[in-house]
């Protein structure tokens, strides 16, 4: 079973990347972005290595598959 790909904000205030995104690959790919991705066709991510336990989830998209 594939998790579902995840949009929240980033509780990080003083971050220039607002956004968080995660992508359920594995134990899931967290990155952070300036925008709400994949609405954007070019968009700077950070990865980052962990999903708040409070995150503020804007969008929940179920996948499928994801490889």
């Amino acid at each position: 079973m594939v998790d579902d790909f995840l949009i929240a904000r980033n509780a990080e205030t003083d971050s220039r990347l607002p956004y968080l995104v995660r992508i359920p690959l594995g134990e899931g790919v967290v990155l952070k972005t300036k925008d709400v991705w994949p609405r954007t066709a070019k968009l700077y991510c950070h990865r980052t290595h962990e999903w708040p336990e409070d995150a503020g989830i804007i969008e929940r998209v179920p996948a499928r598959s994801c490889t």
